[in-house]
């Protein structure tokens, strides 16, 4: 009973996160709330139903999280992903050093 009072206020902990950095309305849908796979994700991406609520929104942003090693609970989806790409910059190797000019 506690785990399950633990994860009830975790999930509500990122619904208010989510819903503040992501600026939602009030009818609109945070990655944190969709349940299911990769197979749901594309499911709801793949819809042609009329999408009021946001899910193909939020269900971009837990397709880009997962693909990134990231949870669709992050605080800030948008932040996250954005440092994540930042990450994968500075941890890429370097390249290597251009070959001498022709002028030198």
């Amino acid at each position: 009973m506690k785990q399950r009072d633990w994860l009830r206020v975790a999930r509500f902990a990122a619904y208010c996160c989510q819903d503040r950095a992501l600026a939602l309305k009030l009818w609109q849908v945070p990655p944190c709330w969709l349940q299911g796979g990769a197979d749901v994700i594309d499911d709801i991406l793949e819809s042609d139903r009329p999408d009021h609520r946001g899910l193909r929104r939020a269900a971009a942003l837990v397709k880009r999280l997962e693909e990134n090693g990231l949870s669709r609970y992050e605080p800030d989806p948008v932040g996250a992903l954005e440092n994540s790409d930042i990450g994968r910059i500075i941890r890429s190797p370097r390249r290597p050093a251009r070959a001498a000019s022709w002028r030198s």
